[in-house]
């Protein structure tokens, strides 16, 4: 399976001493065929649990719930009193939309798929958030490919990178290459955009979820998700990803 993007890879960079090289092309290619196919089939899921959200000093905790459908429906709701829902976030893959309950207000854009950022402060798409959730790893449009090991922390790691003012990607594997622990995306600059960090993962349908799973900003932003239950493959209403505002509600067109 060839993974968008995959013109060159690379054994070796130019500047790159022996030793921080540990992988052929054929190793590079086995890791992009296994990133390619994990929870590949997996179409939609739902689930409930806990979100922490930190920007800047403060740190606030809501339950929440949700429902995806790949590759860039979601639909997040902030529960508050048992039963009830207090906002509603959604993207349905064109327009985003939040609804407030507790204030009446509803707002709805059109977006490039940066729903969440405006919430998080993290720059992540909407469609990235929804791979991670769904235990995929987001690739980026790529040239060249190298395998390093990871200095700090037992491991490899996968570097991708594009030419010409493109963006790069570290995919951090454990000693064994079979577990993938987190992943960051740097822009143009080498800049960190976000990083997604998989810190416990379960089965569920044999699909492999993040049931604990965080991800940060290189300014500091931070969200981390705790799933209590989680369910694949579920009946989704791509309507469900509309939402439309109560006509008491008083409407606005810009976040």
């Amino acid at each position: 399976m060839l993974t968008p993007g995959c013109s060159i890879l690379k054994e070796q960079p130019c500047d790159a001493p022996d030793s921080s090289i540990a992988g052929t092309s054929d190793e590079i290619q086995r890791l992009l065929s296994m990133i390619a196919r994990r929870n590949e089939d997996l179409k939609t899921f739902k689930g409930i649990g806990k979100a922490s959200l930190k920007d800047g000093q403060e740190l606030n905790s809501v339950r929440v719930a949700w429902i995806a459908s790949r590759p860039d429906k979601i639909r997040f709701e902030i529960l508050g009193i048992p039963g009830k829902s207090s906002a509603s976030l959604s993207f349905d893959g064109t327009d985003y939309y939040f609804l407030s309950h507790r204030e009446g207000k509803f707002y709805k854009g059109e977006s490039d798929g940066a729903m969440f950022e405006s919430i998080t402060s993290i720059p992540v798409k909407a469609q990235d958030v929804v791979n991670i959730m769904a235990g995929r790893i987001p690739v980026i449009d790529f040239d060249s490919a190298v395998i390093e090991r990871d200095e700090l922390m037992t491991g490899y790691i996968l570097f991708l990178k594009k030419d010409w003012f493109g963006k790069s990607e570290k995919i951090y594997f454990d000693e064994k290459k079979t577990k993938i622990n987190k992943l960051e995306i740097f822009n143009f600059l080498g800049s960190l955009e976000y990083r997604a960090e998989f810190e416990k993962m379960c089965f569920v349908n044999n699909y492999l979820f993040p049931f604990v799973l965080s991800l940060s900003s290189g300014d500091g932003a931070f969200f981390r998700l705790e799933t209590e239950r989680s369910y694949a493959d579920i009946p989704v209403s791509q309507s469900a990803f509309v939402l439309k505002s109560y006509d008491s509600y008083e409407k606005s067109y810009s976040p």
